[in-house]
């Protein structure tokens, strides 16, 4: 009965959608020289923020939940961010790029929660309404030189092949697709039976992060990457998550999904490497050779040594768990954000040393197969 009342609820709002959501987006600039551009995104948003919105939801049934999104403008490559961090967009796009970059990453913020498959990462769930938003907005000229600016793109991603994949679908089909995708969603709205979570204070931020996580669950499986059932949500000042004795989390990441869930696979993970300790240790010699001088405490490191090497493990882990759940391109952003945040030459280090790690990790037989 759950599972039917959420298809309708779902067709529902995409069939009686009347009126766009409004959405405050502020620019701003990354330093005076991109004060400028900061000004051209503005105005763009200013004149055809309404309708942009309007058509995004139209095309994808999809509505928008954030009522206010940061943006910082900068030289560098542009990324969605999401909750509380901002999005962040390249300054010296022409006009018409500058249109179709916003687009593209508001998409990512608006279809987050959206499923994905073996087959479907993120970019790929946004490019099966990206084009025909372009189009509904600009015409179909616009779309296809918008395309052939994306294909162009080189580095941690594929546009490419993404776009040809997309596009070799008729609009129909596409749509098809993505509805299949939102159905999914609409029919894995149930809790999951198999993680036990209580609130420490049953307080409304408790209340709307184990709300947020449970959704979470709905939509990753998380299977592969969980080792404890019982998980307790604080929001006490000073609540630090930790794995044991019961895995806890804070309420610090209620508007930032990739964030919370993350933090919910890192507390994981510890259980994992603690049900192997033989194999740990041996993953911990070879680590001190590699790195025979490691960062202790804050926030570059762990409270001691054996901390730190213990998180150069947890880290890379987590690393390949949120790659599997995310896609690659969002995993890289929430391992850069946590690189500037807490373990910060522990994620820097992860980064870089990816496939020396991970060569260790293999050699130890240090990756999960089981389910929780």
């Amino acid at each position: 009965m759950k599972r039917t009342l959420a298809i309708w609820v779902l067709v529902f709002t995409y069939f009686t959608v009347a009126k766009a959501s409004h959405i405050k987006v502020s620019f701003s600039a990354g330093s005076e020289k991109y004060a400028q551009a900061a000004r051209e995104y503005q105005a763009v948003w200013d004149s055809e923020g309404e309708k942009t919105i309007e058509a995004m939801e139209r095309v994808s049934g999809v509505m928008f939940t954030e009522k206010e999104v940061q943006v910082v403008v900068y030289e560098g490559v542009s990324w969605s961010g999401s909750g509380n961090s901002p999005m962040k967009l390249r300054a010296s796009y022409p006009p018409d790029v500058k249109k179709a970059t916003l687009i593209h990453e508001l998409g990512h913020r608006l279809l987050t929660g959206i499923p994905k498959t073996d087959e479907i990462d993120e970019h790929r769930v946004l490019f099966l309404v990206l084009y025909d938003i372009w189009e509904k907005l600009y015409g179909k000229d616009f779309a296809d030189r918008m395309v052939d600016v994306e294909k162009k793109r080189r580095g941690v991603y594929d546009y490419e092949s993404a776009w040809k994949w997309a596009l070799v679908m008729s609009k129909e089909e596409r749509a098809a697709k993505f509805k299949a995708l939102r159905m999914q969603l609409a029919t894995s709205q149930t809790v999951p039976s198999e993680f036990e979570i209580t609130l420490k204070n049953n307080n409304q931020r408790e209340q709307q992060t184990k709300q947020q996580l449970l959704r979470l669950l709905s939509v990753y499986d998380v299977s592969n990457w969980s080792f404890t059932r019982k998980v307790i949500v604080d929001s006490g000042f000073d609540v630090i998550p930790h794995s044991h004795p019961i895995l806890t989390l804070n309420t610090r990441h209620l508007k930032d999904d990739e964030l919370l869930l993350a933090t919910f696979v890192h507390e994981q993970l510890h259980w994992y490497l603690e049900a192997k300790p033989k194999e740990t240790e041996e993953a911990y010699k070879e680590l001190r050779l590699i790195f025979p001088k490691v960062p202790i405490g804050f926030p570059e490191g762990g409270d001691s040594e054996e901390w730190t090497y213990k998180h150069i493990l947890v880290c890379y882990l987590e690393y390949q768990a949120i790659t599997g759940l995310l896609g690659e391109l969002k995993a890289r952003q929430v391992v850069e954000f946590w690189a500037t945040d807490h373990y910060t030459w522990i994620y820097k280090t992860v980064l870089e040393r990816e496939r020396e790690i991970g060569s260790l990790m293999r050699k130890h037989k240090l990756f999960p197969v089981r389910r929780v």
